[in-house]
C-alpha cells in the first residue's frame, strides 16, 4: 500500500510539472507580438541599419546610411543634415546610436561625427563641431 501512495504522489507532481511546463510556454508565446518586416515601403530610407535603440518612450531609432530614422510602431521620421541656424545631424552615414541614463542619443558617423540628440526636444548637440572637440589630440579628421 505504501508503494501505491509514493507512486501515485510522484505521478501527481509530474503531472503538475507537465502542465505547468505546458501551459507557462502558452502564455509567453501568446504575449510576444507578431514580427514586421519593415522596407522602403514603409518610408524605412535605407535598408542597412548597423545600430537600433529603444527610448524611454518606446520609439526604435536606427542608424542608417541616409540619416538617424525613428519609428513609432507605424511611421518613419527621417532626421537629415540641414544647413541653417539650428543644429541638425552632422554627418547621413551614422555608425551607431548609443542611448545615455538621461534619455538622450549619442550618434556617431563615418567622418568621426559625434551629436547628441534629445528625442523629446528633437535638438542636436554637434559635438564634434565645438572648439573643445576640434582642437582634441583624439580627432582624427
Amino acid at each position: 500500500m505504501c508503494l501505491l501512495l509514493r507512486v501515485l504522489k510522484y505521478s501527481f507532481f509530474y503531472f503538475l510539472f507537465f502542465l505547468a511546463v505546458t501551459f507557462s510556454g502558452h502564455v509567453i508565446a501568446q504575449s510576444l507580438p507578431a514580427s514586421v518586416n519593415l522596407t522602403d515601403q514603409q518610408g524605412l530610407p535605407q535598408s542597412f541599419i548597423p545600430s537600433i535603440v529603444q527610448d524611454q518612450r518606446g520609439f526604435i531609432w536606427m542608424a542608417t546610411r541616409d540619416g538617424l530614422c525613428r519609428y513609432d510602431g507605424s511611421h518613419f521620421k527621417v532626421f537629415h543634415p540641414q544647413t541653417g541656424l539650428r543644429p541638425s545631424l552632422s554627418n547621413p552615414v551614422i555608425l551607431s546610436i548609443q542611448k545615455a541614463s538621461n534619455g538622450k542619443l549619442w550618434i556617431f558617423s563615418e567622418n568621426f561625427d559625434i551629436d547628441s540628440f534629445d528625442p523629446v526636444t528633437e535638438e542636436f548637440v554637434n559635438f564634434s563641431k565645438l572648439p573643445f572637440f576640434k582642437n582634441s589630440s583624439v580627432n582624427t579628421k
